[in-house]
């Protein structure tokens, strides 16, 4: 059975950074006769003499004692995908889980609840999950619902659900993100938070420490636009949402924008990404006079339909922008419009422009 000595993980938890906190209980542990001493004493060495000496060391702990550090699912680190993790000083900083192969079996969700118990894992910091189910069938919910049930680690600063390759391994519109509404009360120190997928239901977002939001999809309902325009999240620094495609359940529009263009409830927010999206041309007067953009550092436009048109427009409002390092890349600009920006915005990044007869041709990055 794994040893634990509340008072000592405490002081580690406590301040992370003293280093010396982890070798008072390497030395508890050790003297228990559990090999994790060994392997917090290792590591510990290696963050000042990598020495081959040392990583052959750490190399034959693992072989010999991960069954005790992993409680079974040591097999899965030697698989393609499965379970890859980073450590610090004995405890998992990081960790993913995703069904990588079509013929893969994992249960992704009784793998999280497995892993997230472990002594290990009681200091992670970073999460990601992949695929769930099939690749191009299935959804996220499973691994939603074993972490609502687990309500840790409270230590999880950063979760991406949905870390998959499209659309290699699956279309994005062909995965559920999921419902989501108990999981901000499950892990409510949250920094950084990533959805990528569809079919969300966001509700009622309630998370005060997070800095960083992003949701990549193919369709962005308006009901997701809502959530995360009421959302409580004041240190909130970063925003980006992909818009897509109708077609698949993208039926926001420029009107839904009106609380975030407005700055309201984002005091520090200074990154804006209005991302694959096609509402955003032919609106560059009305985003002009966004009282957000006065507080942005960065304005992400990429992977749109915005066409030399719109960087005339944009040009006729340069003093709203010119402070901007704004993110153009992937849309319909020709080389005058390109250059035309260049003008208008303080840093441009202008890479991989598309072509396009009529408005019938141009599409949004990703859709399906």
């Amino acid at each position: 059975m794994p040893l634990s000595n509340p008072d000592l993980e405490a002081a580690i938890l406590a301040n992370p950074d003293d280093l010396a906190s982890y070798l008072v209980y390497a030395d508890w542990l050790q003297s228990h006769g559990d090999p994790r001493g060994e392997l917090i004493s290792v590591q510990h060495a290696r963050l000042s003499a990598d020495t081959p000496a040392l990583r052959k060391r750490e190399e034959q702990l693992m072989r010999a004692q991960g069954g005790v550090f992993f409680g079974g699912l040591e097999k899965l680190l030697e698989q393609d995908g499965g379970l890859s993790v980073t450590w610090r000083l004995g405890f998992l900083k990081s960790a993913r889980v995703a069904r990588e192969q079509y013929d893969s079996d994992l249960d992704v969700a009784a793998t999280l609840t497995t892993l997230l118990a472990l002594p290990i894992a009681a200091h992670l910091d970073s999460l990601s999950v992949g695929l769930c189910e099939e690749p191009g069938d299935g959804d996220l919910q499973p691994a939603i619902d074993a972490l609502v049930e687990l309500e840790g680690p409270q230590t999880l600063r950063s979760l991406f659900l949905g870390d998959f390759e499209y659309p290699d391994q699956s279309d994005i519109s062909s995965t559920s993100v999921g419902d989501l509404t108990k999981l901000y009360a499950a892990f409510p120190k949250l920094q950084s938070l990533r959805l990528r997928g569809a079919g969300a239901a966001l509700g009622k977002i309630d998370l005060p420490e997070l800095r960083d939001f992003t949701f990549e999809t193919g369709g962005l309902s308006t009901e997701c636009v809502e959530s995360i325009s009421r959302a409580r999240w004041p240190k909130l620094q970063r925003l980006s949402l992909w818009f897509g495609d109708e077609n698949y359940g993208g039926d926001a529009g420029f009107d839904d924008l009106g609380t975030l263009l407005a700055a309201k409830g984002l005091p520090q927010l200074e990154a804006l990404g209005l991302v694959n999206c096609s509402f955003i041309s032919g609106n560059l007067d009305s985003l002009a006079k966004a009282k957000v953009l006065r507080q942005l550092k960065r304005l992400d436009l990429s992977m749109g339909f915005l066409t030399d048109e719109d960087a005339e427009a944009l040009v006729r409002h340069a003093a709203a922008f010119k402070h901007l390092e704004l993110d153009v890349s992937h849309n319909y600009l020709t080389r005058r419009g390109v250059w035309l920006l260049q003008k208008a915005a303080r840093t441009l990044v202008s890479t991989d422009q598309q072509e396009a007869d009529t408005d019938d041709d141009r599409y949004v990055a990703v859709g399906e």
